[in-house]
């Protein structure tokens, strides 16, 4: 072995082109098939960083069928009930996400904040470093009284210091007491998390009766031997024992129906959102890696029949068949080997880009560079070396290449013509299959996700710039009021604003909340509707800032105030839910119950407006209602405000933040902007994790193109040089150039067709199978299949380019005479 070694160095120096093409090709697959696996099993397979993870499981609700309006959560009475007496579960915790406005000494910090009850840290076996964790009393009434920094956060804004401990800061316009520091691995529920605030779970029947509906997420630690099957029967009885939420379940979860509660591993509930994405390039890149491992097949067939004299004087100097395959084999896994190094190299050097990451990929901290990923690494190095030197042996049992090792002389004329000839064929015609396969998927998600930017939303991003403002639960509604309506008329007033506008929602940031009511039917009054819709609160001028379309009727204006009659303005959806699809113009001026929408009497419909896509084009369209700022009779504490402003078109969007920022600072100093933001950059936001797997994929098959390129080249460099006797004598005879170079160029567009009917037929199955993660694209896409085509057949002709213009530059003359 030490022998084979040292021959396979000799031979790596002798022959620095092969060598050099050989590695970085492995290189190449492997490098990107570790960097892909590490993803993939941190994210997905490594356990959770809590102890006994494997009973860790996420608990959500649904009420007939229809989840709650945020993916994945429980209602307050489900949790309680289920909480208070458990039998297949040990711990329940539940949390939810926000922004809040941290003042510490009058230096305002928005911050990414968890709402924790007091036993999720223990449920994760986690406690502060520092402080105490929280208890039942730290939120009464739901309040939080207590914080949790996390440990950059402590760093950066209180210098690390124990001083911290017990401090009293004001968040979101009340004071809370910091009582502890994590640790800084602790990261839930992801990295984003700067710091945990206690929660507590209010009943749904209060005082006086009043019913209080909340969701969020939750989590649970199941009892040793128990199932998950066990636990969401347990949570269904339980949630079924409940009390009756009344029309809040129609608010929380579209639906009054009966609830149904499911409980799942909490890996596998983490990672929902990104599984069949990771696992299809996974395969994508494995499919690489095949491809590498082709071409260097190729290549060590195309040496096997150059070193027939030496592999000959080998055998007759007594080497046998064992030791001659062994040093092929030895020969590929060593250039595989080398290969790995640098692709693991390359794969190291990937890692320092995955934090860019962390909003597109939970999880991602647990992907690192550790045994595991090494040793996948070494395994595919072996298997890809062997895989690739396979081929040389194989064809040695069939007697074109090592059979013949104890020939000494002069083999005859053509002999080496077809010495793993059609093997070499097959391997190239394989490696065109897969990277059409590759370009094919990346044309098809690159469509998709170009359908995905150019769909209509049912509003206008372009010229539009948006921002949060953050109200302090304390805020009165009268001063929230007042600051609205002078900021909007302020902001109306700056060069360049066609037209500005507040409202409690924004496209792809805050839904604005949710009402739940019944009213008599206004085509017939014996007819009672239960409904539902997103009641979104906006200043007249919001429509015509946000672009929405008006099909009926006419937008909410500065008339509709207090005193006048209430008007509403809802969308198509709407009037096909609840009245009997009427068409638009047929319903202004309609009628409907306005106590459940915080009106004082019955709302008028003024207008209609087309739907808009709230959360994204592939979303379930929802009905809405928009009602006046000027008429909102109940309490709006708890929702923030958006200001939208839409600018002329040689007018910047985002040159108009400064002077926003000014105008809220002059009239309200205690209020700030937060996330102010362009509505394309929210829309291109929105669509980073589609972007990220597009451009993934497209590398890979650029990659895969780069390596089929290379093997063609190779091969037909290779076949140039076998047959240029057969050349000669042709052109002897009276054959011209360019009939030689169309026998070559019929085998390889016979080789193309082939590699690309094979990898578009395979592309169309799995765009067919992954339809469902697709937007706006069919798989039998006329144009992709065309692209596919189309691009194939230009590498295929740079990489024949040069091996075909060897055969006019033959000299036949010259080669009979060497022959002879």
């Amino acid at each position: 072995m030490r022998d084979d070694l040292r021959a396979a160095w000799r031979t790596a120096l002798r022959h620095p082109g092969y060598t050099a093409i050989a590695v970085l090709t492995m290189a190449l697959g492997i490098g990107a098939a570790t960097t892909l696996f590490s993803v993939t099993y941190g994210v997905l397979v490594r356990p959770l960083p809590w102890p006994s993870p494997d009973r860790l499981v996420r608990i959500s609700e649904t009420r007939g069928g229809r989840p709650g309006r945020i993916a994945d959560t429980i209602s307050n009475g489900t949790y309680l009930a289920w909480r208070d007496a458990p039998q297949t579960i040990d711990d329940l915790a539940g949390w939810s996400t926000s922004r809040i406005t941290l003042d510490d000494a009058g230096l305002a910090t928005r911050l990414d904040v968890a709402f924790v009850t007091d036993g999720l840290m223990p449920l994760l076996g986690a406690a502060p470093i520092m402080g105490r964790a929280f208890t039942a009393a730290d939120a009464p009434a739901g309040q939080p009284l207590a914080m949790i920094l996390g440990h950059a956060l402590w760093q950066d804004r209180f210098g690390g210091s124990p001083a911290a401990i017990g401090r009293v800061v004001r968040v979101d316009g009340r004071d809370v007491t910091i009582v502890g520091v994590m640790a800084s691995s602790f990261a839930f529920p992801d990295r984003l998390t700067q710091a945990w605030l206690a929660r507590g779970i209010p009943p749904v029947v209060g005082e006086q009766g009043v019913r209080r509906g909340q969701i969020f997420s939750a989590l649970a630690r199941l009892a040793p031997g128990v199932s998950v099957a066990q636990a969401s029967a347990e949570g269904t009885a339980r949630a079924r024992s409940g009390p009756d939420y009344g029309q809040l379940a129609m608010a929380l979860f579209g639906s009054d129906g009966p609830p149904d509660v499911t409980a799942r591993p909490a890996i596998e509930a983490m990672t929902d959102g990104v599984r069949p994405a990771l696992l299809l390039l996974l395969a994508a890149v494995m499919v690489l890696l095949v491809g590498a491992t082709g071409n260097v097949a190729g290549l060590q067939l195309a040496r096997a029949a150059a070193r027939r004299r030496e592999l000959s004087i080998r055998a007759a100097l007594g080497a046998g068949r064992i030791r001659l395959v062994r040093l092929v084999l030895v020969e590929s896994v060593a250039t595989s080997a080398a290969g790995g190094l640098l692709g693991l190299a390359g794969a190291a050097a990937a890692h320092r880009t995955l934090p860019l990451l962390s909003t597109r990929i939970p999880r991602i901290e647990a992907v690192v560079l550790d045994w595991p990923v090494i040793a996948f690494a070494v395994v595919v190095s072996a298997a890809a070396g062997l895989a690739a030197g396979v081929l040389p042996v194989w064809q040695g049992r069939r007697g074109h290449a090592l059979d013949a090792l104890a020939e000494g002389g002069r083999t005859t004329p053509g002999a080496t013509r077809d010495v793993g000839g059609r093997t070499r064929l097959v391997v190239v015609t394989a490696q065109i299959a897969i990277a059409s396969l590759l370009v094919f998927g990346t044309a098809t998600v690159g469509r998709s996700l170009l359908a995905l930017v150019r769909a209509d939303r049912g509003y206008t991003p372009r010229n539009l710039l948006t921002a949060q403002i953050p109200i302090p639960a304390a805020f009165a509604d009268a001063r929230k009021a007042a600051v609205t309506k002078a900021l909007v008329e302020r902001l109306d007033g700056l060069p360049g604003v066609e037209r500005a506008a507040v409202g409690t929602s924004l496209p792809l940031a805050s839904a604005g909340g949710f009402a739940a009511f019944t009213f008599r039917s206004p085509l017939d009054p014996s007819v009672e509707i239960s409904a539902q819709a997103a009641r979104r609160i906006v200043t007249p001028g919001y429509f015509h800032a946000l672009g929405l379309r008006l099909t009926a009727g006419r937008p909410l204006q500065e008339t509709d105030v207090q005193s006048a009659q209430p008007a509403l303005v809802v969308n198509r959806t709407f009037l096909r839910d609840y009245l009997d699809n009427v068409a638009p113009p047929e319903a202004v001026g309609l009628r409907i119950d306005g106590r459940g929408l915080r009106v004082s009497r019955d709302a008028e419909i003024v207008g209609v407006v087309e739907d808009m896509r709230q959360d994204g084009v592939e979303a379930e369209r929802q009905p809405e209602v928009f009602l006046a700022l000027d008429q909102q009779t109940g309490t709006m504490a708890g929702f923030d405000l958006f200001v939208v402003a839409r600018t002329s078109p040689g007018t910047e969007p985002a040159s108009l933040a400064p002077g926003m920022r000014g105008l809220l600072r002059d009239l309200e100093p205690s209020l700030t902007l937060d996330r102010v933001m362009t509505m394309e950059e929210r829309v291109s936001e929105s669509l980073a994790r589609p972007r990220l797997y597009a451009l993934l994929l497209g590398g890979f098959a650029v990659a895969a193109v780069l390596i089929v390129s290379v093997g063609l080249f190779g091969a037909l460099s290779f076949l140039v040089v076998q047959r240029a006797r057969e050349f000669a004598v042709r052109v002897a005879v009276g054959a011209t150039p360019l009939q030689v170079i169309r026998l070559l160029a019929v085998g390889t567009s016979v080789m193309a067709i082939c590699g690309v009917g094979a990898g578009s037929a395979a592309g169309v199955w799995l765009a067919r199978a992954y339809g469902q993660s697709l937007y706006g694209v069919v798989a039998w896409d006329a144009l992709t299949i065309l692209g596919t085509a189309a691009a194939m057949t230009a590498a295929v002709a740079l990489a024949s380019l040069i091996p075909l213009r060897r055969v006019l530059r033959l000299d036949p003359i010259a080669i009979l005479r060497a022959d002879t």
